[in-house]
């Protein structure tokens, strides 16, 4: 699940357009509860608690922590960086077509699918089209067999260990669960540091955008 992630090296950057799953999310989200009563010019500390739609609030979430942590001169820096990163991965999978994904997740031992959100917005530029999308809210609850259904031709697994043994147990339970879908007969799956898709106020999920990128459209990657 996104979560809200503090990060020193963060700093202002120029609005990112939005995308059609930043669109998608608005039509079904609920009003977020304000943090503060003061507006985020008076309380830097305002709204970060609350959802996000997709990337484009990446800007006012950098300027509020660039302001927090006194760093406003890095995160100048900081913005032309990321806004690169964005821009390359547009350009490099602008003439490939959407790969069908499924994003999936496991908490509390329940089955959950990315459905909208920050975490929608970076599987969409990348280069995804989320089997999910039509369900409300940012994620949501399902059966494996709801999966099955659907049969996505890449699946990525949010993974919140950050650790090897994170990685082999979900692999594990991909291939034990859903041997008969594409993605998995085909090997086309991808665990990903769950921060890197939905990590609000880090500069993660531009990493995720690039990783995720590649992973859906490997003949677009350059050559290192």
């Amino acid at each position: 699940m996104s979560g809200l992630r503090l990060t020193p090296d963060c700093g202002g950057i120029r609005a990112f357009p939005e995308s059609s799953a930043t669109h998608r999310y608005r039509r079904h989200r609920r009003p977020p509860a304000r943090t503060s009563p003061l507006t985020s010019t008076q309380n830097p500390w305002a709204d970060l608690s609350a959802d996000t739609s997709g990337l484009e609030a990446l800007d006012a979430d950098l300027h509020q922590l660039g302001a927090i942590f006194g760093v406003e001169t890095r995160a100048r820096a900081l913005a032309g960086t990321l806004r690169g990163s964005l821009d390359e991965v547009r350009r490099r999978i602008a003439r490939e077509p959407g790969r069908e994904v499924a994003e999936i997740s496991q908490v509390a031992g329940r089955l959950y699918v990315t459905t909208g959100g920050l975490a929608d917005d970076v599987l969409e530029r990348a280069g995804g089209k989320n089997v999910f999308a039509d369900l409300p809210g940012q994620f949501a609850p399902v059966s494996a067999e709801q999966i099955v259904a659907r049969n996505p031709q890449a699946i990525i697994v949010d993974d919140f260990t950050a650790k090897a043994k994170g990685r082999k147990d979900a692999i594990a339970f991909l291939n034990r669960t859903f041997p008969t879908v594409d993605a998995v007969k085909k090997g086309r799956f991808l665990v990903i540091d769950a921060a890197k898709t939905g990590a609000r106020g880090s500069t993660r999920p531009v990493k995720g955008v690039t990783e995720i990128a590649r992973f859906l459209h490997p003949s677009t990657s350059r050559s290192r």
